[in-house]
């Protein structure tokens, strides 16, 4: 698998970034009220650091998450609530979306 380099060393900053520059992230509470409305489960493609997918997860919405980062899900596993996702670290290619979304809300940026 390769992997996108400037995730790798970058991955610590990302939350900050997105801390600093609000207007980087409405989507985050767009998608944590369509997965309360829905009611999930709710599986990310992309879910890097969890910005996203761990808020919908600590409203108790069952959640799964993939990323090609390594780096990414690491700053993932850091973060408090982190346990209750079940996270893979996968290109977006190397799952099969009929088994891995059957009933799922997808979230795909």
């Amino acid at each position: 698998m390769t992997i996108d380099l400037s995730y790798e060393s970058t991955a610590r900053f990302y939350d900050a970034a997105y801390a600093a520059m609000p207007s980087l992230g409405p989507d985050a509470q767009f998608y944590e009220k369509l997965a309360a409305e829905i009611g999930g489960p709710v599986l990310e493609v992309g879910c890097g650091t969890g910005r996203v997918l761990l808020p919908i997860a600590t409203r108790g919405i069952e959640c799964a998450g993939v990323d090609a980062s390594p780096a990414m899900l690491d700053e993932f596993h850091r973060k408090p609530g982190a346990g209750m996702v079940a996270l893979s670290c996968a290109r977006m290619q190397s799952f099969d979306p009929d088994t891995a979304c059957r009933g799922r809300m997808v979230v795909a940026y």
